[in-house]
């Protein structure tokens, strides 16, 4: 703990547990409607209100010192908008065939791909304790999905870790861009390319909401805005080394939507699974935090 970093943590945990559960609702949303709508519906609306929210914003005070499109790296910071945005089309097509839980915990590989992608992207030097956290998280995802292998359910668990690795871009991406770019810059570039690539599809896919539904797509946007806004709050005055491993109160949540909406109720090898591949991520967060590198948070990189 830093000498400026508040004495009680117990501020920073509830945030983050909060996000947590803003995000497991997000996802449960995407669910539930990625049932009944395309996917370029649903983020057209959602990102309307958000660009709305965010052009607002920049608009008064609260917008002095950051812009609504990146200039400094204007070439990585489009390219991380184009991978958070397979990152939502790839866990909306997973979530269609899977559990929120199941989804949820093979989500969190994605710091496993980072620690991987770390050497070549970032020229990091990755010890053999963390390699094999990875390889033990990557059996924990075998655990899970071995048994569905040649149905629609392995292909959709492929999904999601098609979206853990574009996460794990997401954040690379991010690294790369370093503090060029305010974070809220960041966030209203990727709305924005979001709205453009929606809007692409949307004359084909249209269908008139009704108010519920309607209400729903639009809550999505305010669902993730209040997430990324208490995550964003706790780690300016916590360490992400403190933080970070209660993010992974998603799956909690995650498992206890799945039985409140769905009555779906977790497998013995699912548990096992999750239970390994969240150990491996906590001990990588770990071992990041011992050799000072603190960056990675599940929710403040991926759920844009």
């Amino acid at each position: 703990m830093t000498p400026a970093e508040p004495a009680r943590p117990w501020g920073g945990i509830a945030l983050v547990v909060v996000a947590a559960s803003a995000f497991a609702v997000q996802d449960a949303l995407i669910k539930q409607l990625g049932a009944r709508f395309d996917l370029a519906q649903i983020v057209f609306l959602r990102s309307a209100l958000l660009v709305a929210i965010l052009v607002g914003l920049r608009a008064s005070a609260l917008g002095r010192g950051w812009r609504l499109v990146a200039r400094r790296r204007p070439v990585l910071a489009l390219l991380r908008s184009l991978a958070n945005a397979a990152e939502w089309l790839f866990v909306y097509l997973g979530l269609r065939h899977l559990a929120l839980g199941e989804a949820t915990a093979l989500f969190y590989v994605g710091p496993l791909f980072v620690t991987a992608l770390a050497a070549p992207v970032l020229g990091e030097a990755v010890g053999w304790r963390r390699w094999l956290a990875v390889v033990a998280g990557f059996v924990g995802v075998a655990i899970m999905v071995g048994p569905t292998i040649g149905t629609a359910r392995f292909a959709a668990a492929v999904f999601i870790l098609g979206a853990a690795l574009m996460w794990a871009a997401t954040t690379l991406l991010t690294g790369l861009i370093g503090p060029d770019e305010a974070p809220a810059t960041l966030l209203a570039e990727g709305a924005l390319v979001f709205l453009v690539l929606s809007a692409l599809g949307l004359p084909w896919v249209w269908q008139t909401p009704a108010p519920l539904s309607l209400a729903m797509m639009l809550g999505l946007g305010l669902i993730g805005g209040f997430g990324q806004l208490a995550d964003i709050a706790a780690y300016r005055s916590w360490a992400a080394s403190l933080l970070a491993p209660f993010e992974y109160t998603a799956l909690i949540f995650a498992m206890l939507l799945d039985r409140a909406v769905w009555g779906v109720v977790p497998t013995p090898g699912m548990l096992v699974g999750a239970v390994v591949i969240a150990a491996s991520g906590l001990y990588t967060l770990h071992r990041e935090a011992r050799r000072g590198a603190g960056r990675r948070s599940l929710s403040a990189q991926s759920r844009f």
